[in-house]
């Protein structure tokens, strides 16, 4: 008996690694179609027109009175709920947010965006990571888009830290609002 489970080890060994190559392969194939279906899925040239209309809005607005307009206009519900809440309770000591949140700069003068590339994120948001240009200045951005009411708007504007990562602005203000 041992004889033959001594032989058989071999074949069951062969038999086993073939087949979990062959199911790797099928899952990386899958992955690459999937990976392929949401590269060029019409969301994202749905997202990526959305965000250029909104950045011309931006830079046509910038400096007037209108400007502050576009976050209500261009973000989702909850995150604009979440910023009005946040501005009633700042004071000049306790500033959450002192920067402007399309630019994620302060005091540019003729601004430029390059989308560079977008990535599908949770719950069918949509990562934008893109490019803002002035004064000799480049600044990497993120913008988390969801869709909302059959229209994609801004959900997050992801903040570069220092160490090289990115803060959620919209888990920052959730944090002081709590």
């Amino acid at each position: 008996m041992k004889r033959i489970v001594y032989r058989m080890l071999p074949v069951l060994t062969v038999a086993l690694l073939t087949t979990a190559c062959e199911d790797s392969g099928k899952k990386d194939t899958q992955n690459a179609a999937d990976t392929e279906t949401v590269a060029e899925s019409p969301a994202f040239e749905e997202v990526k027109k959305q965000v250029n209309a909104i950045y011309k809005e931006v830079f046509s607005l910038l400096g007037t009175n209108d400007y502050y307009s576009l976050e209500s206009k261009y973000c989702s519900d909850e995150f604009w709920t979440l910023l009005k809440e946040c501005r009633l309770l700042e004071d000049e000591e306790n500033l959450v947010i002192d920067w402007d949140l399309f630019l994620q700069a302060q005091d540019w003068d003729k601004p430029k965006m390059e989308i560079l590339s977008l990535e599908p994120g949770e719950k069918g948001t949509v990562t934008v990571n893109m490019v803002l240009k002035d004064l000799g200045e480049e600044r990497d951005c993120r913008l988390v888009m969801i869709k909302e009411n059959g229209e994609w708007r801004i959900d997050d504007f992801p903040y570069p830290t220092e160490e090289g990562g990115w803060m959620s602005v919209k888990q920052l203000i959730k944090d002081f609002v709590k």
